[in-house]
C-alpha cells in the first residue's frame, strides 16, 4: 500500500551547503571553523592553520580579540549548553609556530599599482589580498609602525605586542612596500596618491579621515553627515572613481574582524573594477551587506538571530594542548555533509540502510512537495515537473528520491563508504 504521508523538500546547492555551517556562515571572513577544529583534534596543527589562512592571514591576532559570532552560532549550544571555544582553538594553534610560515606565492604579476592609505586592521587584509592577486601595493602609514588599533587602542594584556608585530611581518614577505612615518593629506595629498596609483582603499580612523578631508582642496568626496566617507555598500568605492574607503573613515569605530571583512572586500572590488568584471555579489570574500552592528555588546548575525558578548571581557581562555584536542574533538563536523550526485545513484537504498541517525529516506515522487527548484529537478531527470508527474495517468508510482533530514545527520561518513557507486561524497568543504 503506497504511503500517503508528504514530505516538504527543498532542492539544494553548494551555496545551501555553505549556509547550513552555522560557524562559518557567521563569521564575516567566512573562516571553516569546524574544519580546523577537528583537524586540531587529530594532532595535525600545520593543516589546521592552513585552513585558517585560506580566509585569514593573521590568525594569531584575532585569537586574541575576536568577539567569536562563530561560537554564537555553533550548534553545541543547542546540544550541549556551550559552544567550542573556536577562538581559543585558533589562540592555540597560531601559537604552535615560531614564525608564520606564509604562502608568498602571487596569483599573477600585475603592472596595476594599488595605494592602501592606513595600516590597521582593514589596511593589513586588503593590502594582503591585493598584493596575493599579484597587484604592485603601497602601504602609507602615518605611524612608525603598522598595525594602527592594534597597537595603540587595545591594551597588551588583551593583545600582546609581539603577536601583532610576528603576524605584520606577512606583509613585507609578500612583497608589499611599506611608507612608515607618511601621513597622506600631509606629507602626500589625495590628489597625489589619485595620479600615481590605478586605485586607492582608505581605512583610517575616523579622525584622520575627517583631518584629511579637511586638507584635501583638488577631490571632492561625498560625506556622511558625521564626517566619514559615502560609498557604495556593495563595492565600498566613494563618489571619485578608483578610490574605496572601509572600516572606521566609513562606518566609526568597529570590530577588528569586520574591519578585515572589509578590507578584504574592498579588495575584490578594486580587483574586480582594473579588470573591468561585474561588481562582486553581496556575500562573497566576506559580508558585503551583514546587517552588522556593535552597540553595547549587542550584535545582528547574518542569519538575523542576535547575540551578545561581553567586550570588556579578559582574554580568551588559554588552552593545553590537551585541552585543545578534547574541545576540537567535541565539534560536530557540520562542514562534512553528503553531497548525492544522481548521475550516478542508482537508488539501490544502501546508504539509507546503514545511516545511524536515520537521516535519510526513500519517497515515492508523488509524495515528495517543493518550490520551483525542486520541479526543475525532477524536470531534467523525467522530463516534466513534479506537479506534472502528480497529474500524470500514465505515472505508475515507479518514481523515487532519496531525502535527507538535515537535523537528523551524524556527518559519520558512512553513507559515503556503503554507496557502491561513489554517488556521495562528504567532505565538501
Amino acid at each position: 500500500m503506497m504511503n500517503a504521508k508528504t514530505y516538504q523538500v527543498e532542492a539544494v546547492d553548494s551555496e545551501w551547503y555553505q549556509r547550513s555551517i552555522k560557524c562559518l556562515n557567521a563569521c564575516p571572513l567566512h573562516i571553516n571553523a569546524g574544519k580546523y577544529a577537528s583537524l586540531i583534534a587529530e594532532g595535525d596543527y600545520g593543516e589546521a592553520l592552513a585552513v585558517i589562512r585560506e580566509r585569514l592571514p593573521f590568525p594569531g591576532i584575532l585569537g586574541e580579540i575576536c568577539y567569536h559570532p562563530c561560537e554564537l552560532a555553533c550548534k553545541m549550544v543547542e546540544e550541549e549548553g556551550r559552544s567550542i571555544p573556536l577562538c581559543s582553538l585558533k589562540q592555540f594553534v597560531a601559537g604552535q609556530e615560531d614564525e608564520p610560515l606564509v604562502d608568498c606565492r602571487i596569483a599573477c604579476d600585475r603592472e596595476e599599482k594599488v595605494a592602501v592609505v592606513g595600516g590597521g586592521p582593514a589596511g593589513m587584509l586588503a593590502a594582503y589580498d591585493l598584493r596575493k592577486m599579484g597587484f604592485k601595493v603601497v602601504l602609507f602609514e602615518a605611524k612608525d609602525k603598522p598595525g594602527g588599533l592594534l597597537i595603540d587602542g587595545i591594551p597588551p594584556y588583551r593583545l600582546p605586542k609581539e603577536v601583532v608585530e610576528k603576524e605584520l611581518g606577512i606583509l613585507e614577505k609578500l612583497g608589499i612596500e611599506i611608507r612608515l612615518k607618511c601621513s597622506v593629506g600631509k606629507d602626500i595629498s589625495l590628489k597625489q596618491l589619485k595620479d600615481d596609483f590605478s586605485a586607492v582603499f582608505v581605512s583610517v580612523g575616523g579622525a584622520a579621515a575627517k583631518e584629511m578631508m579637511l586638507s584635501e582642496k583638488e577631490l571632492s568626496f561625498n560625506l556622511t553627515r558625521r564626517g566619514t566617507f559615502k560609498v557604495n555598500p556593495l563595492t565600498l568605492e566613494t563618489n571619485i572613481e578608483g578610490f574605496f574607503a572601509g572600516g572606521d573613515a566609513v562606518r566609526g569605530p568597529g570590530t577588528v574582524i569586520d574591519a578585515m571583512a572589509e578590507g578584504r572586500r574592498a579588495a575584490l572590488s578594486i580587483e574586480r573594477q582594473l579588470s573591468k568584471k561585474e561588481p562582486a555579489p553581496a556575500g562573497e570574500g566576506g559580508l558585503a551587506d551583514s546587517g552588522r552592528r556593535m552597540a553595547c555588546g549587542e550584535f545582528s548575525l547574518v542569519n538575523g538571530e542576535k547575540g551578545t558578548v561581553d567586550l570588556l571581557a579578559s582574554r580568551k581562555q588559554v588552552l593545553s594542548e590537551q585541552e585543545a584536542r578534547e574541545e576540537g574533538g567535541r565539534c560536530l563536523k557540520c562542514f562534512v555533509t553528503p553531497a548525492f550526485d544522481s548521475e550516478k545513484c542508482i537508488l539501490c537504498g544502501a546508504c539509507v540502510d546503514v545511516c545511524p541517525g536515520y537521516c535519510l529516506k526513500m519517497v515515492r515522487l508523488e509524495n515528495l512537495e517543493g518550490d520551483v527548484k525542486v520541479d526543475e529537478m525532477v524536470k531534467e531527470t523525467l522530463g516534466l515537473t513534479l506537479k506534472t508527474f502528480k497529474e500524470d495517468p500514465q505515472n505508475t508510482g515507479e518514481g523515487t528520491s532519496i531525502i535527507k533530514d538535515d537535523d537528523r545527520c551524524l556527518h559519520c561518513k558512512l553513507c559515503e563508504i556503503r554507496c557502491p557507486t561513489g554517488a556521495i561524497v562528504t567532505d565538501l568543504f
